[in-house]
């Protein structure tokens, strides 16, 4: 099955800092323009709409997709890891 609206990117952390360290989110944006959260734990995942929270997520989600390598070659790393790692 091919999903059209997923989007993977590698995140390079040239710098030395990891990036996105927290655990997996998701922001969305709802049909009246409000955004809520999504955050996985260790214990269970949490939604939240607090601005701070939203805030905080949306800089590291900033974060992120700057330092991620576009769509085409974060597949292309991923091909090569495969190859080099897994054959």
């Amino acid at each position: 099955m091919l999903f059209r609206s997923v989007t993977i990117q590698v995140v390079v952390n040239d710098d030395g800092v990891p990036a996105g360290t927290g655990g997996a989110f998701i922001l969305a944006t709802m049909k009246d323009r409000t955004e809520v959260a999504y955050l996985e734990t260790t214990v269970r995942g949490i939604t939240t709409d607090d601005d701070n929270d939203l805030i905080g997520l949306a800089r590291t989600l900033r974060t992120l997709t700057s330092k991620a390598l576009p769509a085409n070659m974060s597949r292309e790393m991923i091909r090569k890891v495969i190859e080099t790692k897994w054959t």
